[in-house]
């Protein structure tokens, strides 16, 4: 049978070829053994033939899978040869990453010329990272009662849709994106360090892939801020409230705001009643709250939360750690009727004290989309 190695795959020698080569040779013995009466002719015989039977696998090569965007229909293909098998329709099933669950429903592959299966998926798959499972079950064609299965699992990406900020191959990087800050809490007036750093694209973190462990020369990235050097750590120089979502007892806080480029000619955001947003960070305690900058059919400008989130006024907390995973943030809002939204601001709030323990931590953003 078909041995699995480490990287998922299944190895797929063909010992069934090599024993065919073999047959020359072989014969040649089988004379050489029975002419000197060594070796009984039967023997040998079953024990060739055994070899042949049990060696034999299908193999799967030239796996790929077409270009992919969100809910939008695409095309998984391989070469599939039988070698001395009877092989059952090729499946294929599906699951996200990088931590996999169930494989979604499998499905038959379709038989083409020249040992090429192919499936349509009509119903596209989400925005995100995924794992294709090419199964082949088959039995032995000499010995039918010998069974196995091989597989191929490659991996890909579903392209985020036009509404979506991926971060991914873009010019500039960015996306247009910029960073305010920092300030003391909500006076937008006031701020508190001047050393906040331009937003910076990094291609070593990318949803949904592990905490700086993307690969750097896939062109995906997300754009990041460091909690930057100078905040003042003594409460008493703040003049801020309590911070949004944050302990009861705690008075002072600083924020730091990624602000979206105008929305207001992106036609896919002014229908908008929900968005996601992807983030993570190494630093403990944080808090996010993204806001909507509206202007009104009046002509005012006005400001709106998250009608569901987590915490108070709009805020979600961050779970910080050393190895910290991805959160997705799903946030609904109400708008005035005939609103058009101009800006995204997510904001990000955070204790003096972490100016001490946290300095220069990561804080990553990435998957910025309307409704996805």
């Amino acid at each position: 049978m078909a041995k699995a190695d480490k990287s998922g795959y299944v190895k797929q020698g063909r010992p069934c070829l090599l024993v065919l080569l073999m047959v020359p040779s072989v014969v040649f013995a089988e004379s050489k053994f029975l002419y000197e009466g060594s070796i009984p002719l039967k023997i040998i015989l079953a024990s060739f033939i055994l070899f042949l039977a049990v060696g034999c696998a299908p193999t799967i090569r030239n796996e790929m899978v077409s270009e992919a965007l969100h809910q939008q229909p695409f095309t998984v293909s391989a070469e599939i040869k039988p070698y001395l098998t009877i092989p059952r329709t090729p499946e294929v099933s599906f699951r996200p990453l990088p931590q996999p669950g169930g494989w979604l429903l499998a499905r038959d592959m379709q038989e083409g010329t020249a040992n090429q299966y192919s499936y349509l998926q009509e119903q596209g798959l989400d925005y995100g990272y995924y794992e294709a499972l090419i199964s082949v079950d088959y039995r032995q064609a000499l010995l039918p009662f010998v069974a196995g299965t091989v597989q191929r699992t490659p991996e890909f990406w579903v392209e985020g849709p036009a509404d979506c900020f991926t971060f991914d191959d873009a010019s500039p990087a960015t996306q247009s994106w910029t960073l305010e800050g920092v300030f003391d809490g909500d006076l937008v007036d006031r701020k508190v360090s001047e050393n906040l750093g331009p937003l910076a694209w990094m291609d070593s973190t990318n949803w949904p892939e592990a905490y700086k462990a993307s690969n750097p020369s896939d062109l995906r990235g997300s754009v990041r801020f460091k909690i930057p050097t100078g905040i003042p750590t003594d409460p008493d120089l703040y003049e801020s409230d309590e911070m949004p979502g944050g302990e009861p007892d705690q008075q002072a806080y600083w924020r730091v705001s990624y602000l979206s480029p105008d929305l207001s000619a992106m036609a896919e955001w002014q229908s908008l009643t929900k968005l996601t947003m992807r983030f993570v960070s190494n630093a403990e305690g944080l808090h996010l709250q993204p806001v909507l900058r509206v202007r009104e059919s009046n002509g005012e400008s006005s400001s709106h939360h998250a009608i569901n989130a987590l915490g108070p006024n709009g805020t979600y907390p961050i779970d910080g750690a050393a190895q910290p995973t991805w959160q997705m943030i799903e946030a609904d809002f109400q708008l005035p009727a005939e609103a058009i939204i101009e800006y995204l601001e997510i904001r990000v709030y955070g204790r003096p004290d972490m100016a001490v323990f946290f300095v220069g931590a990561d804080s990553f953003l990435d998957g910025v989309c309307v409704g996805h």
